[in-house]
């Protein structure tokens, strides 16, 4: 019995290896970051519009592009090299990130770039999520 409470417990000596570590710590740093850019355009957007629907589907078409291309992506990273993948994707986001917060610094943002931003950082974690490697050994059988 206690081999099984044992084994049910998550084994935290993994984050010492340093490659896992920095591997889970950026990609929760992408995702939440993403996830807040795509809830604070849409507040922006609230505020800047007072239209409710325009708010819900800044939010839908960051989630719709994921949806949409999900099954596909893992077919086509496949067929190209993970690592370029990855680096080019989050260059990708860093550059129009940089873009939009320079835009609205000597602008203000409009509708359809803000709507343009959220489907393209969708579109990259679409095909972002299946680049990552896999981190899990095989166990061999008792």
């Amino acid at each position: 019995m206690s081999h099984l409470i044992q084994n049910s417990y998550m084994d935290f000596k993994i984050f010492r290896n340093r490659n896992f570590s920095l591997l889970v710590f950026g990609q929760a740093t992408s995702v939440l970051g993403t996830g807040f850019a795509t809830l604070a355009l849409s507040l922006y957007v609230l505020n800047m519009t007072g239209s409710a629907s325009k708010f819900s589907s800044i939010l839908a078409f960051g989630m719709l592009p994921q949806i949409v291309l999900g099954s596909f992506t893992g077919t086509i990273v496949d067929k190209i090299n993970r690592k370029t993948m990855l680096i080019l994707l989050d260059s990708a986001r860093g550059v129009f990130s940089i873009l939009l917060f320079a835009v609205s610094i000597f602008s203000q943002l409009e509708l359809w770039m803000i709507y343009f931003i959220v489907i393209f950082f969708s579109i990259c974690e679409a095909f972002f999520e299946p680049a990552l490697p896999s981190i899990v050994k095989k166990r061999r059988a008792h």
